[in-house]
């Protein structure tokens, strides 16, 4: 049998946006495919497994961030060469952040992050509004293709020169609600803010990262994945139809 090998960092910590609901997707998928799912959590003070095939990382509040900022910094290294090795990362709202060079708090105190993607986040950097949010609709700039999640946040990030967006806005904010980009993705690793969580109601992008984690484990592994759930599919055109409605909004500052 296959094996994956997941680590889950800070899940008792950032797990804001029901981020569990991306494992449970996950699990779903894999043991249809009769693929073993080994999820490691990974808390404050432990170390990095050695075996690791795909890192999931979730939201949280600023406070939140705060906590587990400076210890992800001990993992900064490894998770740095695990993904210039190929390895799929999912990053999620806070952890997007992480992910990137630095994120500025409402408090104004700059968290240093672990510099996978080349990009920075600055909450509150709309004067006039205070966050994001609402359903949003994407086109993944990969084979991916279109995406549907629900964004709910503060942050605006900007991607470096070097950054290539995940996707590109059809409906709803992304990044900063300016330059139409939704995420960054680098090499397999993708930084979203679409959550809700995103993996139940978007299956390409799950078998995507389970496609990449299988081939990260063998390189001469050529496995196309041929399961398709229905429910999910009904999920995505449901979800579709409410971003197209625009219910997407920006909270004003009051």
């Amino acid at each position: 049998m296959n094996e994956i090998n997941l680590v889950h960092l800070y899940p008792e910590i950032l797990n804001l946006y029901a981020d569990r609901g991306n494992l449970l997707t996950l699990q779903h998928y894999t043991q249809k495919m009769g693929i073993s799912l080994n999820i490691q959590n990974i808390t404050i003070s432990e170390q990095f497994p050695e075996s690791c095939d795909l890192i999931f990382m979730g939201g949280g509040q600023d406070r939140d961030q705060e906590q587990v900022s400076h210890d992800l910094l001990r993992h900064k290294d490894v998770i740095n060469h695990l993904v210039n090795g190929g390895i799929p990362v999912l990053a999620v709202c806070g952890g997007y952040q992480l992910f990137g060079k630095s994120y500025r708090t409402s408090k104004n105190k700059t968290l240093e992050g672990i510099g996978v993607f080349d990009c920075v986040s600055v909450a509150n950097y709309n004067k006039k509004y205070t966050r994001f949010i609402g359903d949003i609709l994407i086109n993944a700039s990969n084979e991916i293709g279109q995406l549907i999640g629900f964004e709910n946040h503060a942050a605006s990030t900007f991607l470096g020169s070097n950054a290539e967006p995940f996707g590109f806005i059809e409906k709803g904010f992304g990044n900063n609600g300016v330059d139409k980009t939704e995420g960054t993705m680098y090499k397999n690793a993708i930084g979203t803010y679409l959550h809700g969580p995103i993996l139940p109601r978007n299956e390409k992008l799950t078998l995507f990262l389970i496609q990449k984690a299988l081939e990260h484990k063998s390189k001469s592994l050529q496995k196309h994945i041929n399961y398709h759930d229905l429910n999910v599919e009904r999920a995505f055109k449901s979800g579709k139809k409410f971003a197209n409605k625009k219910y997407s909004f920006m909270r004003r500052v009051k």
